[in-house]
């Protein structure tokens, strides 16, 4: 039993390694030894799996790379090369398309075609219309779907109605209106397809003005006009960047009085005075378009 004790001690000591079943006398005549040579029997073969499991892990991320994280990239961006664009669709056909009012021999229309290699298709070269009484409505040209040249539009009666310019698919410089009886309804101007300089409208006899506006790159500025049809003035007004701004006037159509009124930004900003066909007098006073004074009538 000593003998037995010693042994136990002596391997303790020099951590011998453990056998796989302790010895016959220990067994025997020490339960509490045996309970320690379990523990460390235990304890070396944790350690044995934990240095196996982190050896297998080192070797799987050596063979397989593909396996490892990799960090977000934070640098500055990286913009691939851009491919070539396809080139234009080009022409491969013309044609020009003519229809008739359905159920008789009176063109509708005749219209020129491009078709291109994307199988688009554009209007190109010569465009009639026509009413349908046989009258032509308007021919004019175009130029790979945009308006281009002269365009001349016509009445009912066969008179001309306008001619309009088109540059690069917008109307440019004069245009007349005319009446079925060839007298002057209007004038205006174009410059690149926004109203320009002074637009005119006329009465019956193509003669008296009725209205005179004025514009600017589109915008109405300057002084506007309006006349009675006996000649007398109506009103006039004043504008600026497409606002009315200043004094507006308007009288009747004797000639009398009727109001003044002064605007800023669109908006009454001032004094406004109305003249009573009975000769009473209104005065209000506006701020940025709000009233905030009122006169009795006199």
């Amino acid at each position: 039993m000593a003998a037995a004790h010693d042994s136990l001690t002596l391997h303790t000591l020099t951590r011998r390694p453990v056998p796989c079943s302790p010895p016959v006398a220990v067994c025997r005549h020490n339960p509490s030894a045996v309970a320690r040579a379990v523990l460390r029997l235990m304890l070396v073969m944790v350690a044995c799996l934990a240095i196996a499991s982190d050896t297998a892990a080192q070797s799987a991320k050596k063979a397989a790379p593909g396996t490892l994280e990799v960090e977000p990239y934070t640098g500055p961006p990286i913009y691939l090369p851009q491919t070539e664009q396809p080139p234009p669709p080009s022409a491969v056909e013309t044609q020009t398309l003519k229809q008739n009012y359905e159920g008789t021999d009176i063109p509708r229309f005749e219209r020129g075609l491009i078709r291109y290699s994307d199988e688009s298709v554009k209007s190109d070269g010569i465009i009639k219309e026509y009413f349908s009484n046989g009258q032509l409505f308007v021919e004019g040209q175009y130029s790979k779907g945009q308006p281009t040249g002269e365009w001349t539009y016509y009445h009912k009666n066969g008179q001309i109605a306008k001619r309009v310019t088109f540059v690069s698919g917008r109307p440019d410089g004069k245009v007349d209106l005319l009446r079925e009886d060839g007298k002057r309804l209007a004038t205006r101007q174009y410059a690149n397809g926004k109203r320009d300089s002074v637009w005119t409208y006329f009465d019956e006899t193509g003669e008296q003005p009725l209205r005179e506006e004025r514009y600017t790159s589109g915008k109405a500025d300057g002084e506007w006009k309006s006349w009675y049809t006996n000649g007398q003035m109506r009103q006039v007004t004043t504008f600026k960047d497409g606002s009315l701004n200043g004094v507006a006037k308007e009288w009747g159509k004797l000639g009398e009085q009727r109001a003044v009124a002064e605007f800023k930004d669109g908006k009454r900003h001032g004094k406004t005075t109305q003249w009573q066909p009975d000769g009473k007098v209104i005065e209000r006073l506006y701020d940025e378009g709000k009233l905030v004074d009122q006169s009795k009538p006199e």
